[in-house]
C-alpha cells in the first residue's frame, strides 16, 4: 500500500461488502446502470466486466494526484509531454517502457512534432491486489468517479492515448510537499465581510451565487483533470461576464469545497490578484488559500 501524507486519505482497496438496507453501496462496487451508460458513452472502449467504482465522485483530488498515491489534492497535469514526465520524475518515478510500468500518462496528439502538447490524464495499476492481480488499472475521472479499467480502455477523445509510462524509481515513496493549511474560521469571516463591503450590491451577489453554483456543478460533473478545460464551459463564460466586480466575491469562496476551481475565473478577470508563489504539487487548493491570504493581507 502507498504511503500518504498525514492529511491524505489512504489509497487502498478491500473486499466488496454488501451495503446495509437503505444505505449507499460501499466501494468497490459495480457501476449502476446509469453510471455505466455515462461511462460507456464517454469511453466507448470500456469493457463492463472490467469496471468497478472504487471511489465516489469528489472534486478533492484528480487523476494526477491519485496516480502519485494521493487523494487530498488536485494537481493539474503539466504539458507538454517532457514537462509531464518531469512532474513524475521529481517524485520517485522513472520513465519506463510500456511493459512492466505502473503509471501511464495520457495526452494528444499521439504522434507528430507536437506529440503530447496537451497532457490530459494519469492512470495507475490498481493499488488493490484483487484488481491488480487481474491486470486492471485505475483512474480518477476528473471530479467524477474513480474506476478500474483495462489499461488502454480510456483511449478516445477525452484523454487521447497513452503517451508515456513510469515505474517506481525507488522502493520508498518520495512524499509530496505539505499543502497550505485551510483557512481558519476567522479568516473566512473576514473574507466574506470585506467582500460584502466592497461589493455592496445584493442583486450582483445573488446573480454571482447563481452563476457560481452552475459553474461549480459543471466542473464537478466534468471528467477533465486540466482545469484549463473548464474555461471552455458555457457556465464559465456566463460567470466571467459579470466582470471584475465579482473578484471580491470569488476570493471569499476560494476555500469552500471545490472553490479552487474559481481560480480560473480570477485568472480571466484579474490575473494579478491570482498570482502567488506556490508549489503546484501542493495542489490547487494550496494556491487558492495563498491567494485568499494574500488578498486579506492587502485589505
Amino acid at each position: 500500500m502507498d504511503k500518504t501524507s498525514a492529511r491524505s486519505q489512504p489509497v487502498t482497496g478491500g473486499a466488496t461488502r454488501a451495503a446495509e438496507p437503505g444505505t449507499p453501496a460501499q466501494v468497490p462496487r459495480p457501476p449502476t446502470p446509469s453510471e455505466w451508460a455515462a461511462l460507456h458513452n464517454d469511453y466507448p472502449n470500456l469493457v463492463q466486466a472490467d469496471v468497478w467504482v472504487t471511489g465516489e465522485p469528489t472534486s478533492t483530488y484528480n487523476c494526477i494526484a491519485f496516480s502519485l498515491g494521493y487523494t487530498d489534492r488536485w494537481i493539474d497535469p503539466n504539458s507538454p509531454l517532457a514537462a509531464f514526465q518531469v512532474q513524475y520524475q521529481g517524485y520517485g518515478f522513472a520513465v519506463a517502457n510500456y511493459s512492466g510500468a505502473k503509471v501511464d500518462g495520457w495526452g494528444a496528439p499521439a504522434s507528430g512534432p507536437t506529440k503530447g502538447s496537451s497532457m490530459k490524464h494519469g492512470s495507475r495499476l490498481s493499488p488493490d491486489p484483487q484488481f491488480s492481480a487481474k491486470g486492471l488499472w485505475e483512474s480518477k475521472l476528473g471530479g467524477t468517479e474513480r474506476i478500474t479499467h483495462g489499461r488502454d480502455q480510456l483511449t478516445g477523445t477525452l484523454y487521447g492515448n497513452i503517451l508515456t509510462s513510469f515505474t517506481k524509481a525507488a522502493e520508498q515513496k518520495v512524499m509530496l510537499p505539505d499543502m497550505e493549511p485551510e483557512l481558519t474560521a476567522e479568516e473566512r469571516r473576514r473574507l466574506r465581510r470585506i467582500a460584502a463591503d466592497l461589493t455592496a450590491d445584493d442583486a450582483l451577489s445573488q446573480e454571482f451565487s447563481r452563476r457560481r453554483e452552475a459553474f461549480l456543478t459543471a466542473t464537478a460533473s466534468s471528467r477533465q483533470s486540466r482545469t484549463a478545460a473548464f474555461t471552455e464551459l458555457p457556465e464559465f463564460t456566463e460567470l466571467t461576464a459579470l466582470g471584475e466586480r465579482i473578484v471580491p466575491l470569488v476570493i471569499a469562496q476560494l476555500d469552500d469545497p471545490g472553490g479552487f476551481f474559481l481560480l480560473a475565473v480570477l485568472d480571466a478577470l484579474d490575473p494579478s490578484v491570482a498570482t502567488v508563489d506556490y508549489d503546484p504539487m501542493t495542489g490547487l487548493q494550496s494556491r487558492a488559500r495563498r491567494v485568499a491570504r494574500a488578498w486579506l493581507g492587502e485589505h
